[in-house]
């Protein structure tokens, strides 16, 4: 339903804009899907070697680590010799200096490059201990890690992010805590990781000093996806050297060009951290392509447009603060052939700046665990798996099997043809549980859609704010729960739908609205009727959904922006224009903002709908 850094505190000095920020987190893209229960994952014979996450770098392989591979799903054999092991925290006082206190500008000569850095050996990094990392299956790669999270108001969207983020970490053997106060209330030597967005924030050189790990959310959300503990390898995974008030790139305009979907959100992050607005399309308002190749259409339109073209090495030379002024004539332009892998090694990183050498170091010490935290661990990825308000699948179970197709087909011919066929579509089941009810609705005399459009009732599980529970409330369906369909398949009839109507108090709470009355409200007059809407291209999560949406609510759409004379006829007529639009497009809408037009954000749409 909806990937941590906010969009910059202040805009140009020529661009005012009263658009409520649409935050940038990338939670989306991995903590907002729905988990399912793991089953166990297979057994590796035991006795290979183990190494740390990364082994040391030679000059022949720099290539990143590849994922290791699962292993038994019981008890680590090796957990309880973990404490015992004698591995103990090198004493190194040089590099554990207060930030603060050293020589906060950022270096004057060039970062070298990484891609041409030959590393020397040095000290591991790891994981987990090596005793027992081949152990860990791979959904319980965070066990024996305490996170805290710090600054979490400007990397989350809203709480239920906080809340699914804490669910997919308990569910992964990790535990977590929100907030300052989390880390002074906690004994902080249970603390293992400190996930940030600034390495100037107090709390991070406090955590620093004590040897914590401290990480953005974007190594979080890669680790989970890798489902594999490892130290940090992409420079996003590091805290940024700016802080609000202090970030070079501020008022700037930045796209990029070149990368994969999987580096994009990292390099998104980093423009936004450095105090920069991203788009993802290219106009002649940006300032700057950030760009991975030396060749591309988009480099061709920026030396067209006058629009300076970086390489990724000058994004990492600001994030890291290396480089602290933004010059916007500047061109660090590509080399053809050139490698500019946002994937490093944190023995490459490590040689980047002083800072990056700091926040590595704790990653030379190994993660142990005893048996309690595994068995700990184990119980509370239970109870996550058995929490219905995560998992509401677990609330709803098939108390009578479906009927096979010769039940189907002989109940029908005794019914004959119904006055009033009810056409079902459903939301949020698995496969196997829309097959079974859809068998009993047909059973009954009705048919199944996969169109809202086409349905007279929607199923759904919960009221999670879903592109087809929006579609039902603008058309004034019926949105029933699974119980419709049960309670009538045993009773041989379709039952009344209000006596059915879906209810579920937490998220109506948390989404500020009643889905009965919405419905009823949506078949007396369409919602948006008589009202035209501009949306800007880039509005999340996707122009084409909320356009389809707008339009079934009753509401018309501009597919050009709004020129002047066509604003003056609205306000003469009385007729209401609304700007839907977010932070990376706001910039073209200011000659209508500067006139004093306010911008909204989508939530408008959703809150109105609700």
């Amino acid at each position: 339903m909806r990937d941590m850094y906010p969009a910059p505190n202040s805009t140009p000095a020529n661009q005012q804009s009263n658009l409520q920020p649409q935050q940038y987190s990338p939670v989306g893209a991995y903590f907002t899907a729905r988990y399912s229960a793991q089953g166990a994952v297979q057994s590796q014979a035991p006795g290979a070697p183990i190494n740390s996450c990364y082994q040391t770098p030679s000059g022949h392989d720099m290539r990143s680590p590849q994922l290791m591979s699962p292993t038994q799903a019981s008890v680590p054999g090796a957990v309880l010799q973990a404490a015992g092991t004698g591995l103990t925290p090198p004493v190194n006082t040089a590099l554990q200096r207060n930030i603060s206190n050293m020589d906060m500008q950022p270096s004057s000569g060039p970062a070298v490059s990484s891609h041409i850095r030959m590393v020397q050996q040095t000290t591991p990094f790891y994981g987990h201990d090596p005793n027992v990392a081949g152990s860990v299956q791979s959904d319980m790669c965070l066990v024996g890690c305490f996170f805290v999270v710090i600054e979490h108001e400007k990397v989350l969207v809203d709480r239920l992010d906080v809340q699914e983020i804490g669910a997919v970490v308990r569910l992964h053997g990790g535990e977590i805590e929100f907030g300052v106060r989390a880390y002074n209330n906690v004994n902080s030597d249970r603390v293992t990781h400190v996930i940030c967005e600034s390495m100037r924030h107090p709390l991070v050189q406090q955590a620093l000093k004590r040897g914590k790990r401290c990480v953005t959310l974007q190594w979080l959300n890669d680790v989970l996806s890798k489902k594999h503990l490892e130290a940090p390898w992409r420079v996003f995974h590091l805290p940024t050297f700016w802080t609000d008030n202090h970030r070079p790139a501020t008022g700037k305009i930045i796209t990029i060009n070149g990368f994969n979907e999987n580096e994009r959100c990292g390099v998104r992050m980093m423009i936004t951290a450095i105090g920069a607005r991203y788009t993802p399309h290219l106009t002649s308002h940006n300032h700057f392509l950030v760009t991975k190749t030396s060749e591309g259409e988009k480099i061709e339109r920026c030396h067209e447009m006058g629009i300076s073209v970086v390489t990724y090495q000058w994004l990492v030379d600001i994030y890291l603060g290396i480089k602290n002024a933004v010059n916007e004539n500047e061109n660090c332009s590509p080399i053809p052939g050139m490698v500019s892998d946002t994937n490093a090694t944190p023995y490459n990183m490590e040689h980047y700046s002083e800072a990056c050498k700091q926040f590595l170091f704790p990653w030379k010490i190994p993660i142990v665990f005893a048996n309690e935290q595994w068995q700990r661990a184990l119980e509370v990825k239970r109870n996550v798996e058995n929490d219905k308000n995560i998992f509401p699948n677990k609330r709803f179970r098939m108390t009578t099997p479906p009927p096979t197709d010769e039940e189907i087909e002989t109940r029908r011919s005794e019914m004959g043809t119904l006055k009033e066929v009810p056409v079902v579509c459903f939301s949020g089941f698995t496969p196997e549980e829309k097959d079974a009810l859809g068998r009993k609705v047909r059973f009954l005399g009705g048919a199944t859609t996969e169109k809202v459009q086409e349905c007279t009732h929607l199923v759904v599980l919960n009221l999670w704010r879903t592109l087809k529970l929006l579609e039902a409330i603008a058309l004034g369906k019926n949105i029933v729960g699974p119980n419709w369909v049960s309670d009538g398949y045993r009773c041989r009839v379709i039952p009344d739908s209000l006596d059915y109507f879906a209810r579920d108090d937490e998220n109506e709470k948390i989404f500020g609205y009643n889905l009965k009355y919405s419905v009823l409200k949506a078949r007396y007059r369409k919602l948006f009727q008589d009202v035209t809407f501009y949306l800007t291209p880039s509005v999340e999560p996707s122009y084409e959904e909320l356009l389809a949406l707008i339009e079934l609510a009753g509401g018309t759409v501009l597919r050009e922006r709004p020129q002047p004379q066509y604003v003056i006829h609205c306000i003469e007529t009385e007729s209401l224009l609304l700007l839907i639009g977010n932070d990376s497009d706001v910039h073209l809408l200011q000659y209508l903002t500067d006139c004093g037009m306010r911008t909204f954000h989508l939530f408008m749409i959703y809150k109105s709908l609700g």
